[in-house]
């Protein structure tokens, strides 16, 4: 004797939403095993390891078309190159958590530092050498995450130059020297941070960096400018917070 179970009661010894079932059963993924002479369909007890299965291979990330068709492949070979394709883009998507991650601990790290200091404090820090991709930049003060990515900013060289002589780089960041065609040297670097209104972000800049100036002797006269976390977080006024840094002796 076959035993039978109805949708409700499949759903529950399953621990599966109802209109999970019904929604199998529409894609033709899993539908009820036994139909009687009324019309009702019940589910069977051979059909909980067919669903034990879909659940196991929508945990690893298939869809319900890949596992559709993991239910009719009958090359052995086949199944197991679509388990290790789902592996390496499981590998893949672990490494860009991870980057993800870093990047939002260093922006905590940055806006902490910043709500202990508060702007317009000049510190010292040492850092490590950092490959840059850069080109020349004319126009608005334009960076933010869906033009450069996370780590983005500009570079203003003569910076102690009348205003027709400065230029001014955008840079992002690149792990790959290869990419890089720039490289901000490793070394001690006097910076703080400020706020600015979106079209004072000049006039605020030469202010910082006459504070900079004003604290610590710096190395050249080129300033790395950093909009910290604008596209994470708004402050008041609609201001924006920026790192500015600059080489020390």
């Amino acid at each position: 004797m076959i035993k039978k179970f109805k949708t409700g009661e499949f759903a529950r010894l399953c621990r599966v939403n109802k209109k999970t079932l019904y929604y199998y059963d529409e894609t033709g993924l899993l539908k009820p095993a036994v139909q009687d002479g009324n019309g009702y369909r019940y589910y069977t007890e051979e059909q909980i390891d067919q669903l034990s299965k879909i659940k196991a291979l929508q945990s690893v990330g298939l869809s319900l078309a890949e596992i559709k068709k993991q239910f009719h492949q009958e090359d052995v070979a086949e199944s197991i190159r679509t388990l290790a394709n789902q592996k390496n883009a499981i590998t893949n998507k672990i490494h860009d958590l991870e980057q993800l991650a870093q990047t939002l601990g260093r922006k905590l790290d940055e806006l902490e530092r910043f709500q202990k200091m508060g702007s317009l404090k000049v510190f010292i820090e040492t850092c490590l050498e950092e490959y840059l991709i850069i080109r020349e930049q004319s126009g608005p003060f334009v960076v933010n995450y869906m033009l450069e990515g996370y780590h983005a900013g500009v570079i203003i060289s003569g910076m102690k130059q009348p205003a027709s002589e400065k230029k001014t780089w955008k840079y992002r960041k690149t792990d790959d020297r290869k990419d890089a065609n720039f490289l901000k040297k490793a070394g001690k670097f006097a910076g703080l941070y400020f706020l600015a209104e979106d079209q004072k972000i000049n006039e605020a800049a030469e202010k910082a960096y006459g504070l900079i100036c004003k604290e610590t002797e710096t190395a050249g006269n080129e300033i790395y400018l950093e909009d910290v976390a604008n596209d994470f977080l708004s402050f008041p006024d609609g201001k924006i917070l920026f790192k500015i840094s600059a080489m020390a002796k």
